[in-house]
């Protein structure tokens, strides 16, 4: 299974999954990577691809406001 993180750009694929789900701004439990993790065990998923909205460089102290580029380019 490959994954995209952002900001990578998306690439064309026959099957993908977005992981839409709550981030609370990096507070909840990483559910999208335990869900990545499980789903590697499958080798039925090997051409998959999932789309994972963490960003690993996400700083909690970004404003979350569409005059923050980073909030911004996150939420786009």
């Amino acid at each position: 299974m490959r994954t995209i993180l952002p900001p990578e750009n998306i690439l064309p694929s026959d099957v993908s999954m977005f992981l839409a789900g709550t981030i609370d701004m990096g507070h909840s439990v990483d559910w999208q990577q335990e869900f990545i993790h499980q789903a590697n065990q499958e080798e039925t998923l090997d051409d998959v691809v999932v789309f994972n909205p963490r960003r690993k460089s996400w700083d909690h102290s970004w404003t979350q406001s569409i005059e923050n580029v980073q909030f911004c380019e996150q939420v786009n």
